[in-house]
């Protein structure tokens, strides 16, 4: 197994993405993880995430200003299993440097079908 150094400033990144998608995970169902991670990254891929979810755009719109309200203005809730979260988060990361979008949607939502 071969170590590689994370220079500084991407260490710091992924902390700090790290802690975000805890939250996320912790608070969100799939559903509205997968809206508002996507909607924020993307931006305008409204129509996209309602063909992965497999609801209406309008559903889709409510269920991205739900996830903002529960993130930015909600109360947040920790989940018991911060072990799950961890490896969730963590799986998240891995496809995220992979550039693996199949598998960052099916660390997002579990139950979906792509």
């Amino acid at each position: 197994m071969k170590l590689v150094a994370i220079p500084s400033k991407e260490a710091l990144i992924a902390e700090s993405v790290g802690i975000v998608l805890l939250f996320v995970f912790g608070n969100l169902n799939p559903a509205k993880r997968v809206t508002f991670v996507l909607q924020d990254i993307f931006k305008d891929v409204l129509a996209e995430i309602a063909t992965i979810v497999g609801k209406s755009e309008m559903a889709i719109r409510q269920l991205e200003s739900r996830a903002h309200r529960r993130v930015y203005g909600g109360s947040p809730t920790l989940n018991p299993d911060l072990a799950c979260q961890h490896e969730l988060v963590g799986a998240f990361l891995a496809a995220a440097y992979e550039g693996d979008f199949d598998m960052l949607i099916a660390t997002l939502y579990p139950d979906v079908v792509l």
